[in-house]
């Protein structure tokens, strides 16, 4: 796809390879640059949607922040979320 999984941009990232990623209402996208095409990975649960914050993880992949249902962890070789565990005295996530 050459598109966003959504047209509202929520939260954008660059990550150590220059690829731009994209938070919307309905997953994320990763762009690479130059090409102007994007690879989506929607969300398939409203659970993971909308996303309220990106961040690069050094391995590979995102963190995703999103609003009511905390953090996750993107893999893009998968197209996988994975919940991530927070701890107990941490009630909310505004910003990842």
């Amino acid at each position: 796809p050459t598109s966003l999984p959504a047209d509202d941009v929520l939260a954008v990232a660059v990550d150590a390879r220059g690829r731009v990623w994209v938070g919307t209402s309905r997953g994320v996208a990763r762009l690479a640059p130059g090409s102007g095409r994007a690879q989506t990975f929607p969300s398939d649960s409203a659970a993971l949607a909308p996303v309220s914050a990106i961040a690069p993880r050094a391995a590979g992949g995102v963190y995703v922040a999103t609003q009511g249902t905390g953090v996750w962890r993107l893999a893009p070789s998968t197209g996988r979320y994975e919940a991530v565990a927070l701890p107990r005295t941490v009630r909310a996530v505004s910003a990842v």
